[in-house]
């Protein structure tokens, strides 16, 4: 039942999208108010979108015309239409519809949503404060997830905690000017994408869109659903420990999507050491720098803190001692030395001390004595 209503909704996302897409003969385009007029012969025409609880179908109308208020006022890009292949989710905006059980399993909880009674999940956290509304979705390789919208009441949180830079990099994924690194479960990823590779070598001796071909098609997407979850559970742990222990964090402003480009150029002007930049960019985008950073940001305000970014110019380079900047400094992946006055260090830590010295020069804040 519930991919016969997220199918429902999807289709009337993408129906909805290719009428607003184009003028009418009267040189007019279709609104969110017209469709919503429109909607009530949809369903006389098609009974199975009656099917689905209406209060869902409206919500979709909804998140389509604030995607396209989001793309009019330059927020975003233009709605794309929805693949049965990619994750989609229904949304039950009217809390009253919504009634929560208790379940003798303490991990466990029961909720009724309109049409569908005794629904029952696994809880990943308790509830606090006032339910607002409940959403449905359903993974690429089959499993679903209700998410909860709760309002809670906080305080302005303050944070006079001590000032940290971080240096993101390869050998270390976070490294801190205190000394402290976070590395990245790696290990973990590569075996899932030796898993993914395997797999994909034995999907293309299938039938495409046979039995078969489908199964082995939900194998790959929860390898590559699992080795998402390790990654995002790493980052966000990671970030809040800094942020609950940091008043002011200094980052790099890193350019990921630029440093990550294939190196393959064009017929005209082919690429050089193309196999060494596709392996250094696998490296990068596999270490989750941009959505560190997004992640830092939301911690650091939740906590009571401030995020800033300087210019990553030469940061490798620069002497966290005396400021001298060299070429040669960096002697290797991990070791700093100053052809100056000798400063010997971690390369990565001397990186996130020249990053926090950076935001200090540039900002108000007072650092406290450890």
């Amino acid at each position: 039942m519930l991919d016969q209503w997220i199918g429902a909704n999807r289709c009337l996302y993408n129906i909805a999208l290719e009428q607003r897409s184009y003028r009418r003969f009267d040189g007019s385009y279709a609104t969110r108010l017209s469709q919503d007029k429109e909607l009530s012969r949809l369903k006389k025409e098609f009974p199975w979108f009656g099917d689905c609880p209406s209060q869902t179908l409206q919500q979709t109308l909804k998140n389509l015309d604030t995607a396209f208020s989001r793309f009019f006022k330059k927020q975003g890009g233009f709605p794309a239409f929805k693949k049965k292949s990619r994750p989609f989710g229904i949304k039950f905006p009217a809390p009253s519809s919504i009634k929560l059980h208790d379940h003798p399993h303490k991990r466990k909880g029961i909720v009724d949503i309109p049409k569908m009674k005794g629904l029952r999940f696994w809880k990943s956290r308790q509830l606090e404060g006032t339910l607002k509304s409940a959403t449905v979705s359903r993974a690429a390789y089959g499993e679903y997830y209700i998410s909860f919208l709760c309002e809670i009441e906080v305080d302005e949180p303050i944070n006079k905690m001590p000032a940290v830079g971080i240096d993101r990099g390869i050998a270390h994924t976070i490294a801190l000017s205190s000394g402290e690194f976070f590395d990245l479960p790696v290990d973990k990823i590569k075996y899932h994408e030796e898993k993914i590779a395997f797999l994909q070598r034995q999907l293309t001796k299938k039938t495409k869109f046979s039995n078969n071909w489908k199964k082995l098609k939900n194998k790959i997407s929860r390898r590559h659903s699992k080795t998402a979850c390790i990654r995002r559970d790493f980052l966000w742990k990671s970030a809040r420990t800094i942020a609950k222990s940091h008043g002011y964090i200094v980052l790099e402003d890193l350019k990921t999507k630029n440093m990550s480009k294939s190196a393959s150029g064009t017929l005209e002007s082919p690429g050089k050491m193309v196999a060494q930049k596709s392996g250094l960019n696998k490296a990068i985008l596999r270490q989750g720098w941009h959505m560190f950073s997004v992640m830092l940001n939301q911690k650091a305000e939740e906590f009571g803190g401030y995020v800033d970014k300087v210019n990553p110019r030469n940061t490798s380079r620069e002497c966290a001692s005396c400021g001298y900047t060299h070429v040669d400094n960096r002697q290797s992946q991990d070791r700093f030395e100053c052809q100056k006055c000798s400063h010997q260090e971690n390369a990565d830590i001397n990186a996130a001390k020249v990053i926090l010295a950076r935001g200090l020069r540039v900002s108000a804040f007072e650092p406290l004595s450890a």
